[in-house]
C-alpha cells in the first residue's frame, strides 16, 4: 500500500503508525490437524487465564507439548482479542521481544534497554483486549526484572500465557502432565496406523506417554518399516536399547536426546549429577519423599529436599501430590550419557539387598511385594551396566527367592539363573555359594513339578558339596535329602530310599 505524504507548511507529514492486530509474525501452531487431544488441558488453561490474575505459567518437562498447547490456544481464541502475539524466547527476553515486535510496533530505539522500554510503553498504550504468549522462557531467576516488567501488562488489559520448563511461585501456574492413554493412542495412530493396540500400549508405557517421544517413535516406525517393527521396538525398549534406535541415517535417539537435553549447568554440578545417577537406577514411577530418603540411603533430609527443589524448578523432576518422578526419557538420557558406576550406586544396591535378607521367608516376600518394581529396576540396571560381583549376585538371588515365595516361578527362574551366571563367573563352578545358587533353582523346578530339571540341578549341587565340603558335611547330607524328596515326588521310591539313607548316614 502506498502511503501518501502530506506537506504542512513545507514540512513532510506521515500519518501515525497503525499497530496491526497481529503483533508478531509467528503465531505457532495454526492447523487443527496438527493438534491431538488435550481438550481438558485447554479448558483448564482458559479457566485459569481468565481468573483475576490474567497471568499463567504453563510449565512441565521438555517435549511434553507446552508450546504446542499454548500456540493452539492462541489460534483458537485470537478472534476474541483486539491484539495478539506469540513470542518465542531465545535465551534473552529483551532480545526476543525486540525481534518479535520490531515491525508491528515500528521500533525506533537503538540500545536494547531502550528498545525494551519502548516496547513496554507502546504495548501499555494499546486499547482493547490483548493476548500474548511468551514461549519457552529459560533461566527465569536471571531475568526476574524483565519478567516482572512484562507482568505489569496485565494492568493494561493483557492476558499473558508463559511457557517454561521451570517453575516460579510468584506466577500462577498450571503443570502440563503426560498425555492421557486415549490421547496418547490417538497421537501414535495418527503417525503410525495399526490395529496391534496391545503392542502400541507397551510402547506408550515405555515412553511414559511423553508427547514428543510418542510422535517421533511413531514417525520412526513408519519411516523405518523395513528394519524396525513394533516387536523389535518393544524388544529394544525392554533391553534398555531405546537410545540406540535410529530415527534416520545420521541421528539415533541418543543423539536427539543430547540435542534435546536440558540446561547443562545441572549436569556440571557434581553432587546434583551424582543424585541423578542414583535416581536413574530406580524406576520411573511416583515415589514419596520418605521412600526416596530410604531408597537413596540419604542422611540429610534438608539436602534431599534441596536437590528435589532444584530439579523440579529446572524441569528435571515431576512433582505431584508430594510424590516425585524422574521421567523415563530423562532417566534414559542420564543413564546412557552419564553412566553410573557401581561405586556411585553401591549404597542403593546394598539397601535393596539388605531388605530381603531372609528372602526364602514368605512373610518377607509379602512385606516387600509392593516395592518389587524398585528391586527389579535396580537389578536390571546392574545387568545393563554389566556389573558382575557378589553384591549384585546376592541381590538377584534374593529377588528370585522372593518371587518363588510369591509363586511367580518364571520371574524367580529369571533372577536365579542371572545370579548363578554371576556366581559361576566370580566364584567358579565348584564354590559352595555357586552350589547353593543351583539349589535355589532346584527348588523352583520342584515347586513347578518339573522334577527332571530339579534333579539335574540337585545333582550338580551334590557333586560340588561332595568335592568341596566332603561326604560327611551337613550341606552334603541336605543335598542328598533333597534328591530323595524329588524321587519320592516322582513315585520312584527305591531311588528315594537310597538317597535318604545316604543323608541319614
Amino acid at each position: 500500500m502506498l502511503i501518501q505524504v502530506i506537506s504542512i507548511r513545507g514540512i513532510p507529514y506521515l500519518p501515525p503508525h497503525q499497530v496491526p492486530k497481529i503483533l508478531t509474525k509467528q503465531l505457532g501452531l495454526a492447523n487443527d490437524s496438527d493438534f491431538v487431544g488435550r481438550k481438558d488441558e485447554l479448558q483448564k488453561v482458559d479457566e485459569l487465564l481468565n481468573q483475576n490474575s490474567m497471568l499463567l505459567l504453563l510449565n512441565g518437562i521438555g517435549g511434553i507439548g507446552k508450546s504446542t498447547l499454548a500456540s493452539y490456544y492462541l489460534n483458537q481464541n485470537k478472534d476474541n482479542y483486539d491484539y495478539y502475539g506469540f513470542v518465542q524466547v531465545n535465551e534473552d527476553i529483551k532480545l526476543s521481544l525486540a525481534s518479535a515486535f520490531s515491525n508491528s510496533l515500528n521500533l525506533q530505539s537503538e540500545k536494547i534497554d531502550d528498545l525494551f522500554a519502548e516496547i513496554m510503553n507502546k504495548l501499555h498504550n494499546l486499547e482493547g483486549k490483548k493476548l500474548l504468549i511468551i514461549d519457552d522462557v529459560k533461566k527465569m531467576d536471571n531475568q526476574l526484572d524483565e519478567m516482572n516488567t512484562l507482568m505489569t501488562l496485565k494492568n493494561s488489559g493483557f492476558k499473558i500465557l508463559f511457557t517454561s520448563r521451570e517453575t516460579k511461585e510468584y506466577i500462577p501456574q498450571y503443570y502440563l502432565d503426560i498425555m492421557s492413554v486415549a490421547d496418547a493412542r490417538e497421537l501414535f495412530l495418527k503417525h503410525f496406523p495399526t490395529d496391534e493396540m496391545d503392542k502400541v500400549d507397551k510402547i506408550l508405557g515405555y515412553v511414559d506417554y511423553h508427547t514428543l517421544f510418542i510422535e517421533i517413535t511413531a514417525k520412526t516406525l513408519k519411516k523405518r518399516k523395513n528394519t524396525l517393527s513394533l516387536d523389535i521396538a518393544i524388544e529394544k525398549f525392554e533391553k534398555g536399547e531405546f537410545t540406540a534406535i535410529k530415527r534416520d541415517k545420521s541421528e539415533s535417539f541418543n543423539k536427539f536426546l543430547k540435542n534435546f537435553s536440558y540446561d547443562s549447568t545441572i549436569l556440571t554440578q557434581k553432587k546434583t549429577l551424582l543424585f541423578l545417577k542414583s535416581l536413574s537406577i530406580l524406576p520411573s514411577i511416583d515415589t514419596s519423599f520418605d521412600n526416596l530418603y530410604k531408597f537413596l540411603v540419604c542422611n540429610d533430609k534438608e539436602q534431599l529436599e534441596d536437590f528435589l527443589i532444584e530439579l523440579i524448578d529446572n524441569g528435571w523432576l515431576i512433582e505431584s501430590q508430594q510424590h516425585y518422578k524422574f521421567h523415563q526419557i530423562l532417566k534414559e538420557f542420564v543413564f546412557d550419557n552419564y553412566t553410573p558406576t557401581f561405586e556411585e550406586t553401591k549404597r542403593v544396591v546394598e539397601h535393596f539387598t539388605s531388605r530381603i535378607d531372609n528372602s526364602a521367608n514368605v512373610q518377607t516376600a509379602i512385606k516387600v511385594r509392593e516395592d518389587l518394581g524398585y528391586f527389579e529396576s535396580v537389578a536390571i540396571s546392574m545387568e545393563r551396566l554389566r556389573i558382575a560381583n557378589e553384591t549384585v549376585a546376592n541381590l538377584d538371588e534374593r529377588l528370585g527367592n522372593v518371587y518363588r515365595s510369591l509363586g511367580e516361578y518364571s520371574k524367580a527362574l529369571l533372577w536365579l539363573e542371572q545370579s548363578v551366571a554371576i556366581y559361576e563367573k566370580v566364584l567358579g563352578l565348584e564354590h559352595p555359594d555357586t552350589a547353593q545358587s543351583y539349589n535355589n533353582i532346584e527348588g523352583v523346578y520342584e515347586a513347578k513339578g518339573e522334577y527332571n530339571e530339579a534333579l539335574r540341578y540337585y545333582q550338580k549341587t551334590s557333586a560340588i558339596f561332595e568335592k568341596v565340603l566332603g561326604l560327611e558335611h551337613p550341606s552334603t547330607a541336605t543335598s542328598y535329602n533333597n534328591i530323595g524328596m524329588v524321587y519320592q515326588a516322582k513315585g520312584e521310591y527305591n531311588e528315594a530310599l537310597g538317597y535318604h539313607q545316604k543323608s541319614l548316614a
